[in-house]
């Protein structure tokens, strides 16, 4: 079907993006209801702010749950029924959103409590599936347990349901946490296999062990670490992935200590990782209130 411009917003958060990622999000403005959440700080900013959408600057780096929890108040305020969130780096200038809301709604029709959807990621980089295992390429859907933030549809209905984002996680782990929430709500989530969208995973990637890496910026570490114990201390977190996640740290941080793929960021790395336990300890003030 045709998606009414007003039914759907489409939320894109935005830190330093590159001209390309602005042009991007200005021509899907040309068509569909975009609100665009700057992170980028005010000092910092080297462009224009971009054209047919609404562009809410924060002023500083708030992180992607408080840009995505403003996002989500502005569709509530425009009276839109649904949301997909972008990333700016996604590539998603051929994505056919109206199809995207039609196979939310065969979703629907088959599983009533369906809660949220996205696409395939496809790393890049590597021209491969990020986090969906090869035997999805003959299913139309999915059922999963979480879904990267970037491509995520999700009716309004449901997030004022279950909430919006955890601010104070900042960054990492903040889409898991809150499809994890999702379900624990009773909602279901699905991957949809009618498109892939390119994305940008990392800096690098590596393996050992049999275990999957994935090099991010130095600053990364911090969060992705400390939220890690935060996290673990959740009751809807599902056990295999605390139990796994506490396996693959220490190993982490042996790859930082001797493998070249670190080779530059050693030092920065290692500083903001335990910096992240630290916190992560300490700082706990135990699973959010995200009520819209």
């Amino acid at each position: 079907m045709m998606v009414n411009k007003k039914v759907l917003c489409i939320i894109v958060v935005f830190y330093k993006p590159d001209t390309t990622a602005k042009d991007r999000f200005e021509r899907i403005g040309k068509k569909f209801n975009v609100v665009v959440i700057d992170n980028t700080p005010l000092n910092e900013i080297d462009y224009s702010s971009p054209q047919n959408v609404d562009y809410i600057s924060l002023g500083n780096n708030c992180g992607i749950a408080y840009a995505q929890n403003v996002g989500i108040k502005s569709a509530i305020e425009r009276g839109a029924e649904y949301v997909i969130f972008f990333d700016q780096d996604s590539v998603v200038d051929e994505l056919s959103f109206s199809q995207m809301v039609d196979d939310f709604l065969q979703l629907e029709q088959q599983d009533p409590n369906v809660g949220a959807m996205g696409l395939v990621p496809l790393n890049i980089a590597e021209n491969s599936l990020y986090k969906t295992g090869v035997s999805f390429l003959d299913q139309k859907s999915k059922r999963v347990d979480s879904l990267i933030s970037s491509s995520t549809l999700v009716p309004l209905r449901v997030l004022k349901a279950v909430g919006g984002m955890w601010d104070d996680l900042f960054i990492d782990y903040v889409d898991f946490e809150w499809c994890w929430r999702l379900n624990h709500s009773g909602y279901s989530l699905y991957l949809s296999n009618s498109q892939p969208l390119p994305h940008t995973v990392g800096i690098c990637s590596y393996s050992f062990l049999g275990i999957h890496f994935i090099v991010s910026a130095p600053f990364r570490y911090y969060y992705r670490y400390r939220n890690a114990l935060w996290l673990v201390r959740v009751e809807y977190v599902p056990k295999r992935w605390k139990v796994r996640t506490l396996l693959k740290m220490p190993i982490e941080t042996f790859c930082v200590l001797f493998f070249s793929e670190y080779k530059g960021c050693r030092a920065l790395v290692l500083r903001n990782i335990f910096r992240g336990l630290k916190d992560g300890v300490i700082k706990y003030k135990g699973a959010p209130n995200c009520a819209l």
